[in-house]
């Protein structure tokens, strides 16, 4: 089993096992930042466009989000893994969701003596 590991406290990071993970461009990491604060809940995609091209958009940019999200499932695809029934990022319409499983991301793992857990 593939052991996963997201980090945003901090720079934004993602490890699959020992691996860190190259996460492509500033606009892309962008889109997973936000879906990474938004962990398991439906994120529309008009929202993450105003995030990364500002409120009216820019051309081209439902077009260019969809191409990172597709940049983005392959990379969070576990190994060995048989398609889209595992992907971790799924479009749910309006948008997309982020599985993340308990323990996986920082942002929400406890602290004890100023150590994340």
């Amino acid at each position: 089993m593939t052991a996963w590991r997201f980090l945003v406290l901090g720079p934004l990071e993602v490890r699959r096992d020992t691996e860190v993970l190259a996460l492509g461009g500033p606009k892309q990491r962008t889109v997973l930042g936000l879906l990474l604060l938004e962990a398991g809940h439906l994120v529309p995609a008009r929202r993450i466009i105003e995030h990364v091209w500002g409120v009216d958009g820019a051309e081209g940019a439902q077009a260019s989000l969809q191409v990172y999200v597709s940049n983005l499932r392959k990379l969070l695809r576990d190994p060995g893994s048989t398609g889209d029934a595992d992907d971790r990022l799924a479009f749910v319409r309006p948008g997309y969701r982020l599985r993340v499983e308990p323990g996986e991301l920082d942002l929400l793992r406890p602290v004890v003596d100023d150590r994340l857990l």
